[in-house]
């Protein structure tokens, strides 16, 4: 995980990485669906990856966040373009 963190951060960019991990992600997955009692009721912390959320300082070059699923210990990667939302803090 530390591997994995430091990697994230050293790309150019690249202004904070959070680590979420599956108690955090199990409760974002139910901010997200408060009105789906049966799918809560499905999931359980478990179930869901841990991750990571980086925090640029602008848009990367296109592919930087395609190579990041190169590094040992990431499974896959997801580029979520929305407006910036305020960050959690850091443990």
């Amino acid at each position: 995980m530390d591997a994995v963190k430091a990697s994230l951060i050293a790309t150019s960019g690249v202004d904070q990485v959070i680590y979420i991990d599956k108690d955090a992600a199990y409760a974002e997955f139910r901010e997200l669906f408060p009105d789906s009692p049966e799918m809560l009721a499905s999931v359980k912390p478990a179930d869901l990856p841990a991750s990571f959320r980086v925090v640029t300082t602008a848009p990367l070059p296109i592919g930087t966040v395609d190579n990041w699923s190169s590094i040992p210990g990431v499974d896959s990667t997801t580029l979520n373009p929305c407006q910036p939302q305020e960050v959690p803090p850091t443990k």
